[in-house]
């Protein structure tokens, strides 16, 4: 197991530049929701796969920015609270969801288009005023 996890790491170490790639998308899957950590990120379980990169994986939603919670701003805090719910809301417990257009982004994790009953979680922070349209560089709040 020791010598996998090294090779995995050595692999990493040398992939191509191109194959981190934003614009490089990896298809869709269907992952298990095991916690929410904002309203713009959440941690999978994707089942079938490793553990070592299926297990307990951040995914960032494409497209959407959510307010920080730990904001200095009272006010941002507070819509910051608002999103996280919404998708806790949203997403129930154990919720399976569908990642779209699975991407690496450049803290290293993966970014998606996220679905829940066939319905995007980005379009919907946005339609309720808990996000806006993100696609990299400055963050909007």
């Amino acid at each position: 197991m020791r010598l996998i996890c090294l090779f995995l790491v050595a692999s990493l170490c040398v992939v191509a530049p191109e194959a981190l790639s934003k614009d490089k998308t990896y298809g869709h899957l269907r992952a298990q929701v095991r916690r929410v950590v904002d309203g713009d990120t959440i941690v999978v379980n994707i089942p079938d796969y490793p553990a070592i990169v299926g297990q307990d994986i951040p995914v960032r939603l494409a497209g959407c920015d959510t307010p920080e919670l730990r904001d200095k701003r009272p006010e941002i805090r507070r819509l910051a609270r608002l999103a996280k719910e919404h998708v806790c809301r949203t997403l129930g417990n154990n919720a399976t969801v569908e990642l779209r257009n699975i991407r690496r982004g450049k803290y290293f994790r993966l970014v998606a288009e996220v679905y829940v009953n066939g319905q995007s979680l980005a379009g919907m922070l946005i339609q309720n005023g808990l996000g806006k349209t993100y696609q990299g560089g400055t963050r909007c709040w």
